[in-house]
């Protein structure tokens, strides 16, 4: 009898333990009906802040969140509602593009904030009762599954794979030149604010223009977050985005130019973009026509 009490005792203590584990997960509902579950590693700090349509900023604890939940107009409030139940309207602050959430698997997922719908935090469980001690010695219980602290080179991994898909993303801006002639354009840039084409219109020429712009790799990108966040484990999401981002825009950008003028005179050429500024540049460069005549480009670009 006595053995079967004990093995009893093991079953309810694994029971325990896997509902405490399922207890303090953190569930993620995305727009596409995903519904994701695990701890969030990085993206929600320890304070977050709304700021609601009358300007008054609140700040709440990560430990007080019960739920954020997020408008499907892009623009609108979101609700975040704390356990102590208060229930907050309006603009998030402090929260990233990408958080990670660490599964059961232990594997980090990067989850981009405008794809969630939902997210929901449960509160720590209370500590599981002690059994008494017996006086023959017990099986040995399974170990529970629990969620083991992520290495930090993992942390570092995964932090690194958010930067590199925030530095995938496309951003448009406008392009002014002041060279020779007045350019002005739509600039496509990645992520990282660092450009990657042009099209615009030359009005001392009178013609288009393309330039495609040769920056860092994604492969460059990838190995200098892992690097920054390796070396600095204390680092955030916005912080290491941003300290990848003054590693890696180059001094030198350089550039293919292909356009026409005239408007049927078609010319190809190329030039460097020497950086000043997060958005201004010096532009160093020369096309040639069919007919054989040189252009050439010297001035100042502004990406904004």
């Amino acid at each position: 009898m006595r053995r079967y009490r004990w093995r009893a005792v093991t079953v309810v203590m694994v029971f325990l333990a896997c509902g405490s584990v399922f207890a303090t997960a953190e569930t993620i509902i995305t727009s596409g009906g995903s519904v994701l579950q695990g701890i969030v590693e990085f993206g929600i700090p320890a304070v977050i802040s709304v700021t609601s349509a009358t300007g008054d900023v609140f700040t709440v604890q990560r430990s007080n969140l019960k739920s954020i939940r997020f408008p499907e107009e892009e623009g609108a409030d979101l609700t975040v509602e704390t356990f102590d139940g208060n229930i907050l309207i309006g603009a998030l602050g402090g929260v990233p593009e990408v958080i990670g959430l660490r599964t059961s698997s232990g594997d980090v997922q990067s989850v981009k904030l405008s794809s969630i719908v939902e997210i929901r935090f449960d509160p720590a469980p209370p500590l599981a009762p002690t059994p008494t001690q017996p006086t023959t010695p017990a099986p040995t219980a399974p170990a529970p599954v629990a969620l083991p602290p992520a290495p930090a080179t993992s942390n570092a991994a995964a932090m690194a794979a958010a930067v590199t898909e925030i530095h995938e993303d496309s951003k448009g801006g406008i392009t002014l030149g002041l060279d020779l002639g007045l350019q002005l354009g739509f600039t496509s840039k990645s992520g990282l604010r660092i450009p990657r084409w042009t099209l615009g219109f030359d009005f001392l020429l009178l013609g288009p223009v393309w330039r495609s712009y040769f920056g860092p790799s994604t492969s460059r990108i990838q190995e200098s977050a892992l690097e920054l966040a390796t070396d600095d484990p204390s680092l955030d999401l916005e912080e290491l985005t941003e300290a990848v981002r003054e590693d890696v825009t180059p001094f030198i950008l350089p550039y293919l130019h292909v356009g026409t003028n005239a408007l049927v005179i078609p010319e190809v050429g190329g030039g460097v973009m020497l950086r000043l500024g997060s958005a201004i540049y010096i532009d160093l460069g020369a096309s040639i026509d069919i007919l054989g005549l040189i252009w050439y480009s010297v001035g100042l670009q502004i990406v904004l």
